[in-house]
Protein backbone atom coordinates (compact mmCIF):
# COMPACT_ATOMS: atom_id res chain seq x y z
CA UNK A 1 0.00 0.00 0.00
CA UNK A 2 1.01 3.61 -0.36
CA UNK A 3 -0.20 6.93 1.04
CA UNK A 4 -1.59 9.88 -0.90
CA UNK A 5 -2.70 12.98 0.98
CA UNK A 6 -4.51 11.25 3.81
CA UNK A 7 -5.56 8.24 1.77
CA UNK A 8 -4.12 4.77 1.54
CA UNK A 9 -4.29 2.87 -1.71
CA UNK A 10 -3.76 -0.83 -2.28
CA UNK A 11 -0.68 -2.10 -4.04
CA UNK A 12 -2.19 -3.31 -7.30
CA UNK A 13 0.63 -5.72 -8.10
CA UNK A 14 0.25 -7.47 -4.76
CA UNK A 15 -3.53 -7.55 -5.07
CA UNK A 16 -3.21 -9.04 -8.54
CA UNK A 17 -0.89 -11.78 -7.27
CA UNK A 18 -3.35 -12.50 -4.47
CA UNK A 19 -6.22 -13.09 -6.88
CA UNK A 20 -4.56 -14.28 -10.07
CA UNK A 21 -6.70 -16.94 -11.67
CA UNK A 22 -5.38 -20.42 -12.31
CA UNK A 23 -7.66 -20.79 -15.29
CA UNK A 24 -6.88 -17.58 -17.19
CA UNK A 25 -6.90 -19.35 -20.53
CA UNK A 26 -10.53 -20.29 -20.01
CA UNK A 27 -11.85 -17.07 -18.49
CA UNK A 28 -10.05 -14.57 -20.70
CA UNK A 29 -10.19 -16.25 -24.09
CA UNK A 30 -11.96 -13.91 -26.47
CA UNK A 31 -14.08 -15.55 -29.13
CA UNK A 32 -15.57 -13.89 -32.18
CA UNK A 33 -19.08 -14.26 -33.50
CA UNK A 34 -17.68 -16.02 -36.55
CA UNK A 35 -16.07 -18.69 -34.37
CA UNK A 36 -19.08 -19.36 -32.19
CA UNK A 37 -22.72 -18.82 -33.08
CA UNK A 38 -23.56 -18.86 -29.35
CA UNK A 39 -21.08 -16.11 -28.65
CA UNK A 40 -21.62 -14.35 -25.32
CA UNK A 41 -19.50 -11.22 -24.82
CA UNK A 42 -17.28 -11.09 -21.77
CA UNK A 43 -16.74 -7.76 -20.06
CA UNK A 44 -14.40 -6.93 -17.20
CA UNK A 45 -15.67 -3.77 -15.46
CA UNK A 46 -12.81 -2.20 -13.48
CA UNK A 47 -14.03 -0.82 -10.14
CA UNK A 48 -12.35 1.86 -8.08
CA UNK A 49 -13.54 1.17 -4.52
CA UNK A 50 -13.69 4.20 -2.22
CA UNK A 51 -13.91 3.06 1.41
CA UNK A 52 -15.21 5.75 3.76
CA UNK A 53 -13.59 6.37 7.13
CA UNK A 54 -16.64 5.08 9.02
CA UNK A 55 -16.45 1.76 7.15
CA UNK A 56 -12.70 1.51 7.72
CA UNK A 57 -13.17 2.39 11.40
CA UNK A 58 -15.82 -0.32 11.79
CA UNK A 59 -13.08 -2.89 11.14
CA UNK A 60 -10.81 -1.36 13.76
CA UNK A 61 -8.76 0.49 11.12
CA UNK A 62 -7.26 -2.89 10.26
CA UNK A 63 -6.32 -3.00 6.58
CA UNK A 64 -6.08 -6.78 6.43
CA UNK A 65 -9.47 -7.28 8.01
CA UNK A 66 -11.11 -4.61 5.84
CA UNK A 67 -9.58 -5.95 2.63
CA UNK A 68 -10.57 -9.51 3.51
CA UNK A 69 -14.16 -8.35 4.00
CA UNK A 70 -14.11 -6.37 0.74
CA UNK A 71 -12.77 -9.29 -1.28
CA UNK A 72 -15.43 -11.58 0.16
CA UNK A 73 -18.17 -9.10 -0.72
CA UNK A 74 -17.00 -8.60 -4.30
CA UNK A 75 -16.58 -12.33 -4.75
CA UNK A 76 -20.29 -12.47 -3.96
CA UNK A 77 -21.05 -9.73 -6.47
CA UNK A 78 -19.20 -11.62 -9.19
CA UNK A 79 -20.91 -14.89 -8.37
CA UNK A 80 -24.36 -13.28 -8.41
CA UNK A 81 -23.71 -12.17 -11.99
CA UNK A 82 -22.82 -15.70 -13.08
CA UNK A 83 -26.38 -16.70 -14.09
CA UNK A 84 -26.73 -13.73 -16.50
CA UNK A 85 -27.33 -15.23 -19.93
CA UNK A 86 -26.78 -12.30 -22.28
CA UNK A 87 -23.27 -11.31 -21.22
CA UNK A 88 -20.47 -12.70 -19.07
CA UNK A 89 -19.64 -10.10 -16.41
CA UNK A 90 -16.38 -10.58 -14.49
CA UNK A 91 -15.88 -8.02 -11.73
CA UNK A 92 -12.39 -6.51 -11.38
CA UNK A 93 -10.92 -4.24 -8.71
CA UNK A 94 -8.66 -1.54 -10.08
CA UNK A 95 -7.79 -0.23 -6.60
CA UNK A 96 -9.14 0.15 -3.08
CA UNK A 97 -8.88 3.65 -1.62
CA UNK A 98 -9.23 4.11 2.15
CA UNK A 99 -10.22 7.41 3.76
CA UNK A 100 -7.85 7.58 6.76
CA UNK A 101 -9.46 10.51 8.58
CA UNK A 102 -13.12 11.26 9.09
CA UNK A 103 -13.06 14.66 7.41
CA UNK A 104 -10.61 14.03 4.57
CA UNK A 105 -13.34 14.07 1.91
CA UNK A 106 -14.81 17.16 3.54
CA UNK A 107 -17.04 17.88 0.55
CA UNK A 108 -19.35 15.11 1.77
CA UNK A 109 -21.57 16.88 4.34
CA UNK A 110 -22.87 14.92 7.29
CA UNK A 111 -25.92 15.75 9.35
CA UNK A 112 -27.53 14.07 12.33
CA UNK A 113 -30.81 12.21 11.90
CA UNK A 114 -31.69 11.00 15.37
CA UNK A 115 -28.77 8.86 16.44
CA UNK A 116 -27.68 8.27 12.87
CA UNK A 117 -25.56 10.36 10.53
CA UNK A 118 -26.89 11.00 7.04
CA UNK A 119 -24.99 11.88 3.86
CA UNK A 120 -26.27 13.15 0.54
CA UNK A 121 -25.86 11.06 -2.60
CA UNK A 122 -25.49 14.05 -4.92
CA UNK A 123 -22.57 15.55 -3.01
CA UNK A 124 -20.89 12.15 -2.89
CA UNK A 125 -21.10 11.75 -6.65
CA UNK A 126 -20.24 15.31 -7.61
CA UNK A 127 -17.52 15.63 -4.99
CA UNK A 128 -15.79 12.32 -5.67
CA UNK A 129 -16.08 12.82 -9.44
CA UNK A 130 -14.26 16.12 -9.15
CA UNK A 131 -11.75 14.71 -6.68
CA UNK A 132 -10.67 11.75 -8.79
CA UNK A 133 -10.61 13.85 -11.96
CA UNK A 134 -8.38 16.42 -10.23
CA UNK A 135 -6.00 13.68 -9.04
CA UNK A 136 -5.52 11.74 -12.25
CA UNK A 137 -1.81 11.57 -11.50
CA UNK A 138 -2.71 9.02 -8.83
CA UNK A 139 -5.96 7.73 -10.33
CA UNK A 140 -5.55 7.59 -14.14
CA UNK A 141 -8.98 7.74 -15.73
CA UNK A 142 -8.23 4.84 -18.07
CA UNK A 143 -7.44 2.53 -15.14
CA UNK A 144 -11.02 2.21 -13.90
CA UNK A 145 -14.53 2.29 -15.33
CA UNK A 146 -16.80 2.85 -12.34
CA UNK A 147 -16.54 4.00 -8.74
CA UNK A 148 -18.24 2.27 -5.82
CA UNK A 149 -18.45 4.33 -2.63
CA UNK A 150 -18.81 2.13 0.46
CA UNK A 151 -20.06 3.67 3.70
CA UNK A 152 -21.95 2.73 6.86
CA UNK A 153 -23.75 6.05 7.09
CA UNK A 154 -27.32 6.55 5.90
CA UNK A 155 -27.74 7.73 2.32
CA UNK A 156 -30.40 10.49 2.29
CA UNK A 157 -33.75 10.10 3.98
CA UNK A 158 -35.46 10.03 0.58
CA UNK A 159 -33.84 6.70 -0.21
CA UNK A 160 -34.17 5.40 3.32
CA UNK A 161 -37.92 5.97 3.21
CA UNK A 162 -38.03 3.85 0.07
CA UNK A 163 -36.24 0.99 1.81
CA UNK A 164 -33.18 1.27 -0.40
CA UNK A 165 -29.62 0.84 0.80
CA UNK A 166 -27.83 1.86 -2.35
CA UNK A 167 -28.16 3.81 -5.55
CA UNK A 168 -26.49 4.20 -8.91
CA UNK A 169 -25.80 7.45 -10.72
CA UNK A 170 -24.82 6.94 -14.31
CA UNK A 171 -24.97 8.09 -17.90
CA UNK A 172 -27.09 5.05 -18.79
CA UNK A 173 -30.47 6.02 -20.30
CA UNK A 174 -32.37 3.89 -17.80
CA UNK A 175 -30.60 5.23 -14.73
CA UNK A 176 -32.97 5.76 -11.80
CA UNK A 177 -30.86 8.74 -10.73
CA UNK A 178 -29.60 10.25 -14.00
CA UNK A 179 -27.26 13.22 -14.06
CA UNK A 180 -28.77 16.61 -14.70
CA UNK A 181 -28.03 18.02 -18.14
CA UNK A 182 -25.65 20.69 -16.86
CA UNK A 183 -23.33 18.22 -15.15
CA UNK A 184 -24.10 15.11 -17.17
CA UNK A 185 -20.75 14.56 -18.84
CA UNK A 186 -18.61 15.92 -16.03
CA UNK A 187 -19.66 13.20 -13.57
CA UNK A 188 -18.40 9.66 -13.22
CA UNK A 189 -20.56 6.55 -13.16
CA UNK A 190 -20.86 5.63 -9.51
CA UNK A 191 -22.66 3.18 -7.23
CA UNK A 192 -23.15 4.03 -3.56
CA UNK A 193 -24.05 1.59 -0.79
CA UNK A 194 -24.47 1.89 2.97
CA UNK A 195 -24.93 -1.81 3.63
CA UNK A 196 -22.50 -4.44 4.87
CA UNK A 197 -22.57 -8.15 5.52
CA UNK A 198 -24.96 -10.32 3.51
CA UNK A 199 -26.88 -7.38 2.07
CA UNK A 200 -23.85 -5.52 0.74
CA UNK A 201 -23.08 -7.72 -2.25
CA UNK A 202 -26.77 -8.00 -3.10
CA UNK A 203 -27.06 -4.22 -3.11
CA UNK A 204 -23.82 -3.63 -5.03
CA UNK A 205 -24.77 -6.17 -7.70
CA UNK A 206 -28.13 -4.46 -8.06
CA UNK A 207 -26.72 -0.93 -8.32
CA UNK A 208 -23.96 -1.90 -10.75
CA UNK A 209 -26.64 -3.49 -12.93
CA UNK A 210 -28.25 -0.06 -13.15
CA UNK A 211 -24.97 1.42 -14.35
CA UNK A 212 -24.99 -1.32 -17.00
CA UNK A 213 -28.40 0.15 -17.99
CA UNK A 214 -30.63 -2.49 -16.40
CA UNK A 215 -33.84 -1.10 -14.95
CA UNK A 216 -36.59 -2.04 -12.54
CA UNK A 217 -39.64 -4.03 -13.53
CA UNK A 218 -41.94 -1.76 -15.51
CA UNK A 219 -44.94 -3.38 -13.80
CA UNK A 220 -43.73 -2.53 -10.31
CA UNK A 221 -43.59 0.94 -8.81
CA UNK A 222 -41.65 0.34 -5.60
CA UNK A 223 -38.02 1.36 -5.78
CA UNK A 224 -36.74 -1.85 -4.21
CA UNK A 225 -38.88 -4.26 -6.24
CA UNK A 226 -36.80 -6.26 -8.69
CA UNK A 227 -38.00 -8.06 -11.76
CA UNK A 228 -37.18 -11.76 -11.67
CA UNK A 229 -39.10 -14.91 -12.34
CA UNK A 230 -39.63 -17.08 -15.37
CA UNK A 231 -37.25 -16.68 -18.28
CA UNK A 232 -40.23 -16.29 -20.61
CA UNK A 233 -41.15 -13.08 -18.86
CA UNK A 234 -37.81 -11.53 -19.89
CA UNK A 235 -38.25 -8.71 -17.40
CA UNK A 236 -35.95 -5.78 -17.34
CA UNK A 237 -33.67 -5.97 -14.32
CA UNK A 238 -30.63 -8.08 -13.59
CA UNK A 239 -30.33 -7.88 -9.87
CA UNK A 240 -29.35 -10.15 -7.06
CA UNK A 241 -32.46 -10.26 -4.90
CA UNK A 242 -34.39 -12.69 -7.12
CA UNK A 243 -36.55 -14.03 -4.35
CA UNK A 244 -39.67 -13.32 -2.36
CA UNK A 245 -37.44 -13.11 0.72
CA UNK A 246 -36.99 -9.74 2.35
CA UNK A 247 -34.00 -7.59 1.47
CA UNK A 248 -33.03 -7.95 5.12
CA UNK A 249 -31.50 -11.41 5.42
CA UNK A 250 -30.15 -10.97 8.94
CA UNK A 251 -33.02 -12.85 10.55
CA UNK A 252 -32.85 -15.93 8.36
CA UNK A 253 -31.22 -19.14 9.43
CA UNK A 254 -28.29 -20.74 7.69
CA UNK A 255 -30.61 -23.25 6.00
CA UNK A 256 -32.84 -20.53 4.61
CA UNK A 257 -29.81 -18.61 3.44
CA UNK A 258 -28.51 -21.70 1.64
CA UNK A 259 -31.90 -22.44 0.08
CA UNK A 260 -32.09 -18.89 -1.23
CA UNK A 261 -28.90 -19.24 -3.24
CA UNK A 262 -29.57 -22.79 -4.41
CA UNK A 263 -32.81 -21.74 -6.08
CA UNK A 264 -32.64 -21.36 -9.88
CA UNK A 265 -31.93 -17.94 -11.32
CA UNK A 266 -33.71 -16.81 -14.46
CA UNK A 267 -33.02 -13.07 -14.58
CA UNK A 268 -31.75 -11.52 -17.77
CA UNK A 269 -30.35 -8.18 -18.79
CA UNK A 270 -32.36 -6.50 -21.51
CA UNK A 271 -31.24 -3.71 -23.83
CA UNK A 272 -27.70 -4.19 -22.66
CA UNK A 273 -25.61 -1.22 -23.91
CA UNK A 274 -22.25 -2.83 -24.56
CA UNK A 275 -20.94 0.50 -25.78
CA UNK A 276 -21.13 1.75 -22.20
CA UNK A 277 -18.86 -1.03 -20.99
CA UNK A 278 -15.16 -1.60 -21.61
CA UNK A 279 -14.19 -3.83 -24.49
CA UNK A 280 -13.38 -7.44 -23.63
CA UNK A 281 -9.86 -7.49 -22.25
CA UNK A 282 -7.61 -9.55 -20.08
CA UNK A 283 -8.27 -8.47 -16.50
CA UNK A 284 -5.65 -7.41 -13.99
CA UNK A 285 -7.70 -8.79 -11.12
CA UNK A 286 -10.73 -11.05 -11.33
CA UNK A 287 -12.77 -11.48 -8.18
CA UNK A 288 -14.52 -14.81 -8.45
CA UNK A 289 -14.82 -17.91 -6.37
CA UNK A 290 -12.78 -19.64 -9.07
CA UNK A 291 -9.78 -17.47 -8.25
CA UNK A 292 -9.76 -18.46 -4.60
CA UNK A 293 -11.63 -21.74 -4.50
CA UNK A 294 -13.77 -23.44 -7.11
CA UNK A 295 -16.68 -23.25 -4.66
CA UNK A 296 -17.51 -19.94 -3.04
CA UNK A 297 -18.53 -19.47 0.59
CA UNK A 298 -19.28 -16.47 2.74
CA UNK A 299 -17.52 -15.71 6.03
CA UNK A 300 -18.81 -12.88 8.21
CA UNK A 301 -15.92 -12.76 10.75
CA UNK A 302 -18.11 -13.93 13.63
CA UNK A 303 -19.49 -17.27 12.47
CA UNK A 304 -19.19 -19.34 9.32
CA UNK A 305 -22.15 -19.20 6.95
CA UNK A 306 -21.49 -21.00 3.69
CA UNK A 307 -23.41 -21.98 0.63
CA UNK A 308 -22.45 -24.04 -2.39
CA UNK A 309 -24.35 -23.35 -5.62
CA UNK A 310 -25.49 -26.35 -7.63
CA UNK A 311 -23.40 -25.23 -10.59
CA UNK A 312 -20.18 -25.32 -8.56
CA UNK A 313 -19.05 -28.87 -9.26
CA UNK A 314 -15.48 -28.48 -10.48
CA UNK A 315 -12.44 -29.61 -8.48
CA UNK A 316 -11.50 -27.22 -5.70
CA UNK A 317 -8.29 -25.22 -5.97
CA UNK A 318 -7.11 -23.13 -3.04
CA UNK A 319 -4.36 -20.52 -3.05
CA UNK A 320 -1.95 -19.26 -0.46
CA UNK A 321 -3.60 -16.28 1.20
CA UNK A 322 -1.40 -15.72 4.26
CA UNK A 323 -0.79 -12.09 3.40
CA UNK A 324 -4.44 -11.18 3.13
CA UNK A 325 -6.42 -12.97 5.81
CA UNK A 326 -6.81 -11.64 9.33
CA UNK A 327 -4.59 -13.63 11.64
CA UNK A 328 -6.56 -13.11 14.86
CA UNK A 329 -9.65 -15.09 13.88
CA UNK A 330 -10.72 -17.94 16.18
CA UNK A 331 -10.05 -20.48 13.42
CA UNK A 332 -6.66 -21.43 11.95
CA UNK A 333 -7.55 -19.82 8.66
CA UNK A 334 -5.29 -18.91 5.75
CA UNK A 335 -7.72 -18.67 2.85
CA UNK A 336 -11.28 -18.23 1.77
CA UNK A 337 -14.18 -20.60 2.43
CA UNK A 338 -14.41 -23.29 -0.24
CA UNK A 339 -17.65 -25.10 0.42
CA UNK A 340 -19.92 -25.97 3.34
CA UNK A 341 -17.82 -25.85 6.53
CA UNK A 342 -14.57 -25.90 4.57
CA UNK A 343 -11.72 -23.43 4.32
CA UNK A 344 -8.51 -23.18 2.36
CA UNK A 345 -5.65 -24.29 4.57
CA UNK A 346 -2.12 -24.70 3.25
CA UNK A 347 -3.46 -24.59 -0.31
CA UNK A 348 -5.95 -27.41 0.30
CA UNK A 349 -9.65 -27.36 1.06
CA UNK A 350 -10.18 -28.83 4.51
CA UNK A 351 -13.16 -29.35 6.77
CA UNK A 352 -13.93 -27.44 9.97
CA UNK A 353 -15.58 -29.16 12.91
CA UNK A 354 -16.14 -27.61 16.33
CA UNK A 355 -13.93 -24.66 15.48
CA UNK A 356 -10.93 -26.77 14.49
CA UNK A 357 -9.53 -28.01 11.23
CA UNK A 358 -10.03 -31.73 10.70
Amino acid sequence: MFHVEGLRITDLDKLSRRLRSTNETNTTKIRTRREDSDYVPTVYPELLLAISYDMFNAFGKDFRKTISHILTVYNGVDMLYKPVQTVDIRINIAAIVFELTEDYWSFIPRRKVGRKVEIDHLTINYGLSDYFKNHEDYFPRDSYDYIVYNTRRLITSQLRNRHSHGLAMSHAPNSVFPFDNENRYSRLNMAITDYEGYESYSTIAHELAHIFNAKHDEDEKEFDTLSCGSSSRRSSIMASDCSELSLDWSGYTEVEFTDFFSSPFSCNLRNYPLSLLPSPRKPRVVLTGLDQCECYGYYDFTKPVYYTPDWCKDPIHCIDANDWIVNDLPLPYDGTPCGPYNVCWQKSCVKIEAGSIV
